[in-house]
């Protein structure tokens, strides 16, 4: 009588064990989505800012007054030195969000603490 109750016990503490295994699993998965997700947004939120402050930079190029009297030529040089740095700055992003996807997030404080800080 004893010995089915302790094979049945036996049965239920290795099937827990087994579901705890794999629910730890599935958290650690989850975590790391999750990392990913925050590393991802705070790269687009950077990505949206440093566009908002190209849009403003081009604003102030378009209400310029008297362009072509100080140099319309050197000007339109300058705002395509402009649109060369947001095309550059965003391949920057583009390969950092890249690498993320590619390295996965990351268990250590330190490593998540730079990234945060990206």
């Amino acid at each position: 009588m004893y010995e089915g109750r302790l094979r049945g016990a036996e049965g239920s503490q290795s099937l827990l064990g087994s579901e705890s295994r794999g629910l730890t699993a599935e958290l650690s998965a989850l975590r790391r989505e999750y990392e990913q997700f925050i590393a991802d947004s705070k790269g687009l939120e950077r990505e949206i800012d440093l566009l908002k402050h190209n849009e403003r930079l081009i604003e102030i190029a378009k209400h310029r007054e008297n362009l072509d009297a100080i140099d319309s030529s050197g000007w339109l040089a300058s705002l395509e030195q402009i649109k060369r740095a947001i095309e550059k700055r965003k391949t920057e992003q583009h390969e950092i969000l890249r690498g993320y996807r590619l390295a996965g997030p990351t268990e250590e404080y330190e490593t998540r603490a730079r990234l945060e800080r990206l």
